[in-house]
Order: C-alpha cells, then sequence, then structure tokens
C-alpha cells in the first residue's frame, strides 16, 4: 500500500469504516489499518447464507489480533434468494439457460476451444 494512502487515512478527521467479509483482503485491510493506527470500525453483513467457518472466523479476529469488534449489521436475503430460484427454475423448465455457460462466457469452455479439445 502506498504512503499516499497511508496519509491520506492518518490524516482524515474522521473514523473510517471498513466493509469486513472475512475474506483475505478486508483481512489484509484490517491488519493494515490497525498497523497504520488508523481509527476504524470493521462492519460485517451478515447475510444469513456465509459458510459457518465464516462466521467463527468474523466472531474470533478481534480476539486473535487484538483489533476492534466487529460490528454485524444483518441483511435478509432469504426472501429474494428464493425469488431468483423460481425464476431460473421456471426459465429452465421452458429451456433457457442463466448464468455464465449460456452468456458464452465459460472460461472451461474458452480453455478447451483454445486447447483444440472442441
Amino acid at each position: 500500500m502506498s504512503a499516499r494512502w497511508k496519509n491520506w487515512a492518518l490524516s482524515a478527521n474522521h473514523k473510517h469504516v471498513l466493509s469486513f467479509s472475512g475474506g483475505k483482503d478486508s483481512t489484509a485491510m484490517y491488519l493494515l489499518a490497525m498497523e497504520w493506527g488508523v481509527d476504524f470500525t470493521p462492519v460485517f453483513a451478515d447475510t444469513g447464507h456465509e459458510h459457518p467457518a465464516t462466521l467463527d472466523y468474523v466472531r474470533e479476529l478481534p480476539r486473535l489480533t487484538g483489533g476492534p469488534e466487529i460490528r454485524w449489521v444483518r441483511a435478509d436475503f432469504t426472501r429474494e434468494i428464493a425469488r431468483r430460484r423460481l425464476f431460473i427454475a421456471r426459465d429452465q423448465r421452458r429451456g433457457r439457460k442463466h448464468g455464465r455457460r449460456a452468456e458464452g462466457r465459460d472460461p472451461g469452455a474458452r480453455r478447451a476451444a483454445v486447447d483444440g479439445d472442441s
């Protein structure tokens, strides 16, 4: 991370909010903010669809690092996800395809074409 970003983070007259997913990138930013002495609040958006190991990690990280507690916000997308699954299932019964393969962006298909397997 450049000195310019560090200077910006430290010179701000406000508290920073760090969107924390539990992944490697947000963990790196969490640790970097701690190392730099930045005043920040980490926030984790629990959608209800995370892997249990992710939830355990988010709970334990502050204790393991001595960093600030991670604030949890609950976003419930259960109805929206169920509605989307129903929409896809209905379209599949009609023979329509969804996703990367349907749009011709399947990396496996491209690799096979490049390798001469198709």
